[in-house]
């Protein structure tokens, strides 16, 4: 019996395998988010006061190809900034981020066909 190739029909195998495509895809929508990037300049603080709100969604990235988060992330407003973190399972690449106010240019909340708002942060 041969050891190599592994047999993918082997639950094992099957694991290992899918952990590691988890692994790489979400290295893959960080990079492309800038969610990176945006670590670089924010690293995590905690947050002073404020309200959690759990299950959000946001979209980053290029226009071009942005990346959804879709009710996975945790955002959390305070007094000095904003924090977000995704939930574990999709917290490969992705650690949390604060964002002080003092950063933010501006917020506009606008409607998407009428019934749903949201708010762009710059």
């Amino acid at each position: 019996m041969s050891i190599w190739p592994p047999d993918p029909t082997q639950p094992a195998v099957f694991l290992l395998q899918f952990a590691l495509m988890w692994v790489v895809i979400c290295g893959f929508l960080s990079f492309f988010s800038g969610w990176r990037s945006l670590h670089n300049l924010f690293p995590d603080t905690l947050v002073q006061g404020g309200t959690t709100f759990r299950a959000t969604s946001l979209t980053m990235g290029p226009r071009f190809f942005p990346v959804s988060y879709s009710n996975c992330a945790v955002l959390q407003t305070g007094e000095n900034g904003f924090r977000l973190s995704l939930w574990f399972v999709f917290r490969a690449f992705h650690p949390p981020l604060f964002i002080p106010w003092s950063a933010v240019r501006a917020v506009e909340t606008k409607r998407f066909l009428y019934f749903f708002r949201y708010s762009r942060v710059q």
